[in-house]
């Protein structure tokens, strides 16, 4: 009897593990069909976003923002970007004994923007001003991007030489440019190669150019020699863990080229936009002669809201009057101080306003207090017979203090109080001093000049 009920047991056993076996059979056949079917709902879901990308790829996309208008493929191989710049400004001379200036109003830079690139790898830039009452091209460019250190640019653009020069417009702390731009070159036609290594530690460029007077611009050239410019700079803190010195930048430009007679000579001027010397005209004109060398060492430093710039830049040129040759030596140099009120991170590159002005939310953008020395002498040598000295001044000395109220990214009120002393340019003893007061109302979308 009880070997039966044992076996009964047995047999109640088998047949409990058998369905038991059958529902986990069952049941893993279910989750495998459920697995197999999310697994095709995500092959569907990946093969839809992928033919959305490849629609995305081949559509326009227009867009707008402070970096301007655009319209761009989905993958933003081709672009075509519609920016702008507008500088109204403002001078108003202190009228002392024997000032020269006027107080006016002008549109001092008016500058749409038309920038584009095409199969990702090249790049374009047109930009035409009709500021001053004039039309030019300042820039006509286009640039192929092989990698990030090595870039090829052809066309009309800055020459690399001066730190201030170089610098966008937009980001200037001051309405004009000080002393050194005056002996660099501005924009001229020609080829340069060009490059970031470590992404902007060491940042190079060099190039060949028709050749421009100091300060000047050109669009064709009067003979077959070149100028060759070059410069190069570094940030060497700018990829550690030092805060205080990743803004710190050093480097050095140069150029060296050969000028005839049909070259034009440079004339320079106050940021009263004033004109302080310039060679001889008229029946027996001052030209150029020969050999013009330029050589700027430069830096920068910014931390937190302050920023510091110099620059120093020396300009020798041969010229020619009658049977008499000169190599004059012309100076300049500038030393640039800035500190934001409100906080804003100070940088060569702009910066961004912590708080964009609106008034109802108790905002009010930025604010930004600079002061700038600056300096250019003639040798004076170009007043042995290639400049007159009564006429022309031999050394111009500015000092300008400022305040610049940035409502937002793309707008900003800039006012310099300068005053600029001269040594000679009289029939007697010195040039009056000029004293004035430069305001710039600045319009733009983000870009590179």
């Amino acid at each position: 009897m009880k070997k039966k009920k044992q076996n009964k047991y047995l047999l109640a056993s088998a047949l409990s593990l058998l369905v038991l076996g059958s529902s986990f059979k069952a049941g893993a056949e279910s989750l495998e069909s459920k697995v197999n079917d999310l697994d095709q709902q995500q092959k569907i879901i990946q093969r839809k976003w992928e033919l959305e990308q490849e629609r995305l790829k081949d559509s326009a996309i227009a867009v707008a923002g402070k970096d301007g208008f655009a319209i761009q493929s989905g993958d933003k191989s081709f672009q075509l970007k519609l920016k702008g710049l507008l500088h109204a400004d403002g001078r108003f001379f202190v009228k002392v004994p024997e000032s020269n200036g006027n107080h006016t109003f002008v549109a001092r830079r008016v500058r749409p923007i038309l920038e584009g690139t095409i199969y990702k790898n090249f790049d374009f830039r047109f930009v035409p001003d009709f500021g001053n009452g004039t039309t030019a091209i300042q820039d006509a460019y286009a640039d192929a991007k092989v990698t990030p250190y090595f870039k090829l640019r052809v066309g009309k653009f800055k020459v690399p030489v001066g730190l201030e020069r170089l610098q966008t417009i937009n980001y200037l702390n001051s309405v004009e440019f000080a002393f050194p731009t005056s002996l660099v070159p501005n924009r001229d036609v020609g080829a340069q190669v060009f490059g970031d290594i470590q992404d902007g530690v060491l940042s190079y460029a060099v190039g060949a150019f028709n050749g421009v007077a100091d300060g000047s611009s050109g669009d064709t050239d009067v003979s077959d020699a070149k100028d060759i410019a070059g410069r190069l700079f570094a940030q060497p803190f700018l990829k550690t863990d030092i805060d205080s010195l990743k803004g710190l930048g050093v480097g050095i430009g140069a150029s060296y080229g050969k000028q005839k007679a049909a070259s034009p000579l440079p004339s320079f001027r106050s940021s009263g936009q004033k004109a302080f010397f310039q060679y001889t005209s008229g029946a027996t004109p001052t030209t150029a002669n020969g050999k013009i060398v330029r050589f700027s060492p430069q830096a920068y430093y910014y931390y937190g809201p302050f920023g510091l710039l110099g620059e120093y830049v020396q300009s020798r040129q041969n010229v020619l009057n009658g049977t008499s040759e000169a190599t004059l030596n012309n100076q300049a140099w500038q030393v640039n101080t800035s500190y934001f009120l409100t906080g804003e991170k100070a940088s060569y590159k702009g910066i961004k306003v912590k708080n964009p002005l609106k008034p109802s939310d108790g905002k009010w953008g930025a604010v930004e207090l600079v002061a700038r020395y600056n300096e250019l002498r003639v040798d004076q040598a170009a007043f042995s017979g290639f400049a007159s000295a009564t006429a022309w001044a031999q050394r111009a000395r500015a000092f300008a203090g400022g305040i610049n109220w940035h409502f937002n990214d793309n707008v900003k009120w800039v006012t310099d109080y300068e005053n600029t002393t001269f040594l000679g340019g009289a029939t007697s003893g010195n040039r009056p001093s000029n004293m004035w007061l430069n305001q710039d109302f600045n319009l733009h979308s983000k870009t590179k000049l």
